[in-house]
C-alpha cells in the first residue's frame, strides 16, 4: 500500500519522458542536460526534438502537464515510436 495518498503512477510516466529525453540528448547530440531541461520547461523546443518529430510527440505525450492526458503503460508499449 502506498504511503503517499496523492501518489499516482502517472508521475512515473512523466519521469520516463524526461529520462528518455535525457538519453536521446546524451546519445545523439551530447548537449548539456541542464540546457535541454531548461528549454523544455520553458516550452522552447530543443534541437533534438526539432530534428526528431516522432520523439518530440512521444516525449510531449509522456510529459503532458495534465496527468489525465498522460498514457498508461500499456499505451506506451503499443506506441509506434517503440515499434
Amino acid at each position: 500500500q502506498m504511503r503517499w495518498s496523492g501518489y499516482k503512477s502517472k508521475i512515473d510516466i512523466f519521469a520516463l519522458g524526461l529520462i528518455l529525453l535525457e538519453l536521446c540528448v546524451v546519445l545523439l547530440w551530447k548537449m548539456r542536460n541542464c540546457q535541454v531541461f531548461d528549454n523544455y520547461r520553458a516550452d522552447r523546443p530543443t534541437i533534438v526534438l526539432d530534428h526528431l518529430p516522432e520523439l518530440r510527440h512521444f516525449v510531449a505525450w509522456l510529459t503532458n502537464v495534465r496527468d489525465t492526458e498522460r498514457p498508461e503503460c500499456r499505451e506506451i508499449l503499443e506506441h509506434p515510436f517503440l515499434a
